[in-house]
């Protein structure tokens, strides 16, 4: 598998892109650390990749708030030992980096 033996962290994996990297991960032997805000269809993420096999935990994480990354991950560090592989997929606006009403 080619990433076995691998933690990725992907962001926004609940729903879309997302989803469908955090389930390509898994099925190429990653435990995959599923982050969103969606907590309902993080969780629907997790029991599909685990269902078929893979290794996977959800984080509720926003990564529109720097501490809110700051815990995401320190709690995959703690639950796997280390983060291999980011897949940064979820927006987060930060008015002065990227204003919404522009």
């Amino acid at each position: 598998m080619l990433l076995e033996d691998k933690v990725a962290l992907i962001t926004g994996a609940s729903t879309g892109i997302g989803r469908a990297t955090a389930r390509l991960f898994a099925a190429n032997g990653a435990r995959t650390i599923v982050a969103d805000i969606n907590d309902a269809e993080g969780k629907q993420t997790v029991e599909g990749i685990v269902k078929n096999g893979g290794e996977a935990r959800y984080l509720h994480a926003d990564v529109g708030v720097m501490d809110a990354v700051q815990v995401m991950a320190q709690e995959a560090i703690k639950h796997y030992g280390r983060v291999d592989i980011v897949h940064s997929n979820a927006f987060a606006s930060f008015g002065w980096l990227c204003p919404r009403d522009q």
